[in-house]
């Protein structure tokens, strides 16, 4: 057994922390890479498995184990996945097996292919009562892998389960290998390997000018504004064309950690603007948090303070209009365009006295 089943026994307990094997996070997957949403529910099912990750068994979690399972940060507030239904976990699970995994080893002269998990097996005998069960096996390459690797990244939870862009997740997974070593603070892509390792769709962002602006550079600015780390993105030239790009990585300052671990407990609908130094631009509309309270949100702070439930503590307040939203006929979206009306039009009617 290598150091990096050794390390997930180590961080078992620890949800803050997800170990993946570095061959892993290096991998590249050559077809139908998965998007957002299932890369962060495969971190999660890593983390689920912990120190069994090699282990040729079945795992389980519930659907709703899966989207309540959150972590919360050392100022207290909680990340977690997007709210899945069971038509979005099928999909997402479907997704994680037809994602085609590839690794090579040039030092032994191999190459690995296969996927992380092509096996799930989904009970719905109690979708009635709104759950499901969720089954799963990793697929043989991976745990082969995992049963060897002596290099392993410690992946923040709280910042992936934070992040909007594939691009960003995948990347920081990369880089995530070489965080802390001594010996390099930045590695050199080909643009064909950078494209890979982003997990860029085949067909989509052919211009390296493409590519750069929606897929590197978005994932540098989100990791930059999430991560206890700074990226840095250098372009090498062969004539006119860019043929080669080296990422750099340094620590931030411990002021500048605190910045990025209180961006985690903003709203993501206005990263992108925070990011781009435009956030006088957002409009009029942030969605609702899907977990934890509101006591880090201005926007919905405001809100609550023009109802009748101003006084209800934060925490409270958010669990049961989240409550309220997933009840009933019709479920309402917490990212819907009339999301503040509806929050302040309930907490009125919640809030009156008896």
């Amino acid at each position: 057994m290598g150091r990096t089943l050794d390390a997930a026994r180590h961080y078992a307990d620890t949800p803050e922390t997800i170990i993946e094997p570095a061959e892993t996070a290096r991998a590249v997957f050559t077809r139908n890479p998965p998007g957002t949403k299932a890369l962060k529910v495969l971190l999660v099912l890593m983390d689920v498995a912990g120190p069994r990750l090699a282990d040729d068994i079945e795992h389980e979690i519930k659907l709703s184990e899966l989207n309540n399972r959150t972590v919360t940060d050392r100022h207290g507030r909680k990340h977690g996945l997007h709210h899945h239904d069971s038509a979005e976990i099928r999909e997402t699970m479907n997704d994680l097996a037809t994602a085609l995994l590839r690794l090579d080893e040039p030092d032994r002269m191999q190459e690995h292919i296969g996927t992380v998990a092509p096996y799930a097996r989904i009970d719905y005998s109690e979708e009635a009562n709104g759950d499901l069960a969720i089954r799963w096996e990793f697929g043989k390459v991976f745990r082969m892998l995992a049963e060897r690797s002596d290099l392993y990244a410690r992946l923040d939870t709280a910042a992936l389960l934070a992040m909007r862009s594939r691009y960003a997740i995948a990347l920081l997974r990369h880089c995530s290998t070489h965080f802390g070593k001594t010996r390099t603070d930045r590695e050199t892509l080909t643009v064909d390997h950078l494209r890979k390792v982003l997990g860029v769709p085949e067909g989509r962002l052919k211009r390296f000018s493409t590519l750069n602006q929606h897929a590197l550079q978005t994932a540098i600015a989100e990791i930059n504004a999430t991560s206890r780390w700074t990226l840095e993105a250098t372009h090498h030239k062969t004539g006119r064309t860019v043929t080669s790009v080296t990422i750099s990585w340094t620590e931030k300052p411990l002021a500048e950690k605190r910045e990025a671990k209180a961006e985690l407990g903003r709203h993501s609908a206005g990263r992108k603007h925070r990011q781009d130094g435009t956030a006088e631009q957002i409009a009029e509309h942030v969605p609702f948090p899907e977990v934890g309270g509101i006591a880090y949100s201005d926007y919905w702070l405001a809100a609550k303070r023009e109802t009748a439930a101003a006084g209800w503590d934060n925490a409270k307040i958010a669990d049961k209009f989240r409550a309220f939203c997933e009840s009933g006929t019709r479920r309402i979206r917490l990212d819907a365009p009339n999301i503040r009306k509806i929050f302040i039009n309930w907490a009125n009617r919640v809030g009156k006295p008896p």
